[in-house]
């Protein structure tokens, strides 16, 4: 299989473009492939279970996995060329291999970690049956799995799926709480702010009645004092003249008894 365009570094080349599509064309004709494979993307490394078109898009803008020389994972088989005694495509022999070794290789071919209890001696045993000269590893010759490692990786790969939808799920969930208490304090603010509009426009309008009333108080009691003022003036008049006639009078009678 030509493996020449995991060396071009454009991923936009359109020869890179073509060798992604080979290969998952060629992957997804495997027997009993499922529609989830392992993503052997630099970012997934064969850990994680995804669909053909997400596969792609990772592919390109990511990159394929550098270390990943032998698809072994997505259905590569190996052939020894027993006349030479040589390996081909770097596969070795594991004649001395110890049996820690091998429940490694299974819990890397199945997708487990050492750290995962569900792939415990038990379920190796079943995944082993006898022990083989040959064993599975990231850069060596495999063998195809077999139904109880198939059994696992499917299910593994549901698993993955299931999480990835619940995933999807609460992300959506979490999103629309989000914009919801989001237009909640929107709605909020707005009414905060239609209060201290109401509240200012209020405080204006009590501030400009008192100056209002204020005003007319002064005009009032401006004209007040000027009728006041009129009023005694119009008095000390009269009794300015009624002083004088008074004065006139008296003189006429002085005059008359002369």
């Amino acid at each position: 299989m030509d493996k020449c365009w995991l060396t071009i570094r454009n991923r936009a080349d359109r020869r890179y473009i073509r060798g992604i599509d080979g290969f998952l064309d060629w992957a997804y004709s495997q027997p009993n492939v499922s529609s989830l494979i392992r993503c052997p993307c630099k970012g997934c490394m064969n850990t994680v279970f995804k669909l053909r078109n997400v596969i792609r898009l990772d592919l390109l803008k990511k990159g394929f996995w550098d270390s990943y020389k032998v698809w072994d994972l997505h259905g590569e088989v190996l052939v020894r060329d027993d006349n030479s005694h040589n390996v081909c495509n770097d596969e070795v022999e594991f004649d001395n291999v110890g049996e820690d070794d091998i429940t490694e290789i299974v819990h890397d071919a199945c997708g487990c970690t050492k750290m995962e209890e569900s792939c415990g001696s038990t379920s190796l045993a079943t995944v082993l049956g006898k022990r083989t000269s040959s064993a599975r590893g990231n850069e060596y010759g495999k063998k195809p799995p077999n139904k109880s490692c198939m059994q696992q990786a499917n299910f593994e790969a549901s698993l993955s799926f299931a999480i990835e939808k619940a995933r999807q799920k609460m992300q959506t969930n979490m999103n629309q709480k989000f914009q919801e208490k989001r237009e909640q304090m929107m709605r909020a603010n707005m009414y905060q702010k239609f209060q201290e509009k109401c509240e200012q426009m209020r405080a204006e309008m009590v501030k400009s009645f008192q100056d209002h009333i204020e005003e007319e108080f002064r005009k009032m009691r401006v004209e007040m004092d000027k009728r006041i003022q009129d009023q005694i003036a119009t008095v000390f008049v009269r009794m300015q003249q009624q002083g004088q006639s008074s004065s006139i009078t008296r003189n006429d009678v002085a005059n008359g008894g002369d």
